[in-house]
């Protein structure tokens, strides 16, 4: 039996199997509800960090904005296809991006990844949801969404 390491962060990237009945819908509401609530506290989490004073609060802050923006990429990634996004999925998704990214180190502490690259994927996953939305970008012409969420 292997422990996992990070299981709040993991619940937050949503890997859905097909729907074929109602215990199974009710199930995928369940997740949906569980992952906004989680990241609803994580994000609060982010901004009680920012005023944090505690020297050893301050070491462990880092690697976990570092974990969380690694989790949150993986969200962008997985939970929304860049044909599809579901807005409200997308949205909760970038305001944890935003919030992980507002301060400075963010992207230091990774023993997988290194900042510049992570900094390139947040790059690049944030130029795929543009461009799925942006027409002249090769994104979706019949949707009536597009120009607000460019905007």
């Amino acid at each position: 039996f292997r422990q996992e390491t990070n299981p709040l962060m993991n619940l937050l990237v949503q890997t859905e199997l097909p729907v074929h009945g109602e215990t199974d819908e009710i199930q995928t509401l369940v997740k949906q509800r569980l992952q906004k609530e989680l990241t609803g506290f994580l994000n609060t989490m982010l901004r009680s960090l920012a005023s944090v004073t505690n020297r050893k609060c301050l070491l462990l802050a880092g690697p976990f904005r570092t974990q969380l923006s690694l989790k949150l990429l993986q969200c962008l990634r997985i939970t929304d296809a860049p044909h599809f996004y579901g807005l409200p999925s997308l949205e909760r998704t970038l305001r944890g991006m935003v919030h992980v990214t507002a301060l400075p180190g963010w992207s230091l502490h990774s023993a997988t990844v290194e900042s510049y690259c992570l900094c390139m994927k947040y790059l690049a996953g944030l130029l795929e949801v543009i461009s799925s939305f942006y027409v002249e970008w090769g994104g979706n012409a019949m949707s009536f969404m597009g120009k607000g969420v460019t905007k």
